[in-house]
């Protein structure tokens, strides 16, 4: 009885020393803070595979992110795309990332940033709601549902309350 004692207690020492380091060995940028509102995205005819996507999203951590990309899998391909207006012709183009510095909020919004959702694999009703992952430029990436919603695709600027569709985003270590 003793041996087996002791041999769970060498055990629970080891294991807790390995969570120790491991703890210890995750950079600064492991205690990433993201806050995601307003996700949404206007619906499209069903023929049409491309969607925008929009959202906020604020920075509530201690040290600057990188947002890189995204994925999704309603669709074969994301990508941050920028708005422009050139003396009245708009363009948009698209961009390797976006800084988020540390306690700012970035809009992505129908006439500047927003998600360039390409090649949707399913059909999607009014209500639906499209599983999006951010990912950062330090591994990590934030889970969040972006909702299908008439009535905003003319809309500039949304408020969490018009829209309250991700209270709870899922932060998370890519592997």
């Amino acid at each position: 009885m003793m041996q087996s004692f002791l041999f769970f207690s060498v055990a629970f020492i080891r294991v807790s020393l390995v969570l120790a380091l491991f703890m210890m060995a995750l950079p600064s940028s492991a205690k990433m803070m993201i806050k995601i509102s307003d996700a949404w995205s206007p619906p499209m005819p069903a023929s049409v595979s491309v969607r925008a996507g929009y959202f906020t999203v604020s920075n509530i951590g201690k040290a600057e992110v990188i947002l890189t990309h995204a994925r999704s899998p309603f669709f074969e391909k994301i990508e941050i795309h920028q708005t422009n207006n050139d003396a009245g012709v708009m363009s948009m183009s698209a961009l390797q990332s976006v800084v988020i510095p540390v306690a700012d909020t970035l809009h992505f919004t129908p006439s500047g940033l927003h998600l360039m959702m390409m090649g949707l694999n399913r059909p999607l009703l009014d209500g639906a709601e499209i599983p999006i992952q951010i990912f950062f430029s330090n591994g990590q990436f934030v889970q969040f549902n972006m909702q299908l919603k008439r009535g905003y695709a003319n809309s500039v600027t949304h408020t969490q309350s018009s829209i309250n569709v991700c209270s709870n985003p899922i932060v998370g270590i890519a592997g």
